[in-house]
């Protein structure tokens, strides 16, 4: 049997959301990776779990929102990348740079389905989200809860195995310091007139 390394969020999404589609991240609904409660997970594409990390960049506080140097106005420009059928969207200029972020914000999260943790102002949207189609869909509870306890009673075993490894080598680790000591005591002996 192979072994693969898995992280808890992704232990809990399979035994909770379901097998991961090839090519799906698991997401962390609001954002928080220590948070992995089933009802926090989801399985997205690569592009849209990267989409809640992007970072404010240029001259602006606010994500997707530049400054124009010349006229004093808040562009905001939407990458579209490989998912679109353009690069760029432009939104518009505003005199207000928290109109801007709003504005940016509303296209991404309709057009877009960008994640809550994707946007600046995610409080605006929380009661447009949907439920999460994965959760809500959730059967046979029981079944999950076995396939978890299958798990961790594997990780146990393992536990167990590496544990009597530890104590196999650490008995190994003493005889080989006492033939040491052993001669040792003989070669000081040998050295003696």
């Amino acid at each position: 049997m192979k072994w693969t390394s898995s992280y808890v969020h992704e232990l809990i999404a399979m035994a909770f959301v379901g097998d991961r589609p090839k090519g799906y991240d698991v997401d962390h609904i609001n954002g928080n990776r220590s948070d992995n409660r089933p009802s926090n997970l989801r399985y997205v594409t690569r592009s849209q779990n990267l989409r809640g990390y992007q970072k404010v960049r240029g001259n602006s506080k606010y994500r997707g929102v530049s400054i124009n140097k010349s006229n004093p106005k808040f562009i905001v420009r939407v990458g579209l990348g490989r998912d679109g059928n353009y690069k760029n969207k432009y939104l518009g200029s505003f005199t207000d740079e928290k109109d801007a972020a709003i504005a940016r914000d509303t296209f991404c999260f309709e057009e877009l389905g960008f994640p809550l943790e994707g946007l600046n102002f995610p409080e605006l949207f929380v009661d447009k989200q949907e439920d999460s189609v994965q959760v809500s869909s959730m059967q046979n509870t029981e079944e999950n809860i076995e396939r978890v306890q299958t798990q961790i009673e594997m990780i146990r075993q393992e536990s167990r195995l590496l544990s009597y490894r530890i104590d196999r080598m650490t008995e190994q680790r003493k005889g080989l310091q006492e033939e040491k000591r052993k001669l040792k005591d003989f070669l000081t002996q040998a050295r003696k007139p």
